[in-house]
């Protein structure tokens, strides 16, 4: 019963990293076609719970000229409110978008995270 259980376990895995690695194959870079206020409203929240905060600020024409968005981290404040002194060490955060088949996907490079735009029509740049 154990082998039987451990060869099922390695099957699947075997399906998971088959399917995760067809989809990554099929990407090619995108731009968004159509850029609206619900384009920008789903773009703003994909990219601002990749990042786990409550809000990014984005331009008005992110990812329609290019397939990579870069986020600034955001700026350290003191106890005050007041901007902190001194130097920024942390890195900022890169995004891609990607034609996937028929679906626009967001990656963020840091975590790999996959996030499919629903509403959100993009084209291939090859």
């Amino acid at each position: 019963m154990r082998a039987t259980g451990k060869l099922l376990l390695a099957t699947a895995l075997c399906v998971f990293t088959a399917c995760a690695t067809t989809s990554a194959a099929n990407d090619v870079p995108a731009i968004i076609v159509r850029s609206d206020a619900q384009t920008g409203t789903e773009l703003q929240s994909a990219v601002s719970k990749a990042l786990n905060r409550a809000s990014v600020a984005l331009a008005d024409d992110a990812l329609t000229r290019e397939s990579t968005l870069i986020i600034e981290p955001e700026r350290l404040r003191d106890p005050h409110g007041r901007l902190a002194q001194g130097r920024e060490m942390r890195m900022p955060e890169l995004f891609r978008l990607v034609k996937s088949g028929q679906r626009c996907v967001l990656i963020h490079e840091r975590t790999g995270q996959r996030t499919a735009l629903e509403n959100i029509k993009c084209a291939a740049t090859r």
